[in-house]
C-alpha cells in the first residue's frame, strides 16, 4: 500500500475539493469519532483501561528511542498536570495522552523511559482533581495489529523526533493521512 499511496500522491490532490463541503467535512467527523468510540473499546478489552472517547486524543506511536522525544513529551504531560492542579491552566479540553511503543531487549534507557511513561499514567489517572481533564494511556506491546486501532482514532500526533534522525516515517504519514 505505501508504494501506491507514494507512486499516486498526486491523487490525494483530489481531495482538496471537499475542503469546505460541509456534508463531507461532518461525515469525516462522524467517522472519526466512530473511530474513537472503536478504539475505545479495543483499549478496555486489552488494557482493562476505560477512555473517553469525547476527548482529543493525542498520540505518539512508534518504537521507543531517545532521539524520539517520547520522554519529552512526558514532561510536556507533567507540565499540563502541575497546570491544571496549581489553576495555572484553567481552559483546558479534555485530552486522553496516548503512547503505542516498545524497545529492543537490551535497551535500558528505553525501558527507563516506558516506566516513566507508566508512572505518569498511574500519577494523573489516579488524581480525582484532573478526572474527566486528562488521562495517559500506554499500550502494551505496540504493534501493527494496534496501530490499526490507534491511527484512525488520533486527533494530534505527537510525531517530534528532530529532523533527519526519523529512519522511515511511515507511521507518520499514516497518521497524517
Amino acid at each position: 500500500h505505501r508504494r501506491r499511496l507514494c507512486q499516486n500522491s498526486e491523487v490525494l490532490a483530489e481531495f482538496k475539493k471537499f475542503e469546505n463541503d460541509k456534508s463531507v467535512l461532518k461525515r469525516l467527523g462522524e467517522i472519526k469519532q466512530i473511530k474513537k468510540r472503536q478504539f475505545a473499546e479495543y483499549v478496555q478489552k486489552q488494557e482493562g483501561v476505560a477512555i473517553d472517547a469525547d476527548s482529543v486524543f493525542d498520540v505518539q506511536a512508534k518504537r521507543m528511542h531517545e532521539y524520539k522525544r517520547q520522554l519529552l513529551n512526558g514532561f510536556s504531560i507533567l507540565d499540563i498536570y502541575y497546570g491544571l492542579k496549581d489553576g495555572t491552566i484553567t481552559d483546558f479540553t479534555p485530552t486522553l495522552f496516548l503512547f503505542g511503543a516498545k524497545s529492543a531487549p537490551g535497551y535500558q534507557r528505553a525501558k527507563a523511559i516506558i516506566r516513566y511513561l507508566n508512572q505518569i499514567a498511574k500519577l494523573i489517572n489516579n488524581d480525582p482533581e484532573v478526572a474527566g481533564k486528562m488521562q495517559v494511556v500506554f499500550v502494551q506491546n505496540y504493534t501493527c495489529s494496534s496501530a490499526e486501532h490507534i491511527i484512525p482514532a488520533a486527533d494530534i500526533s505527537e510525531q517530534i523526533s528532530p529532523a533527519g534522525t526519523e529512519a522511515s516515517g511511515t507511521g507518520n504519514m499514516k497518521l497524517m493521512l
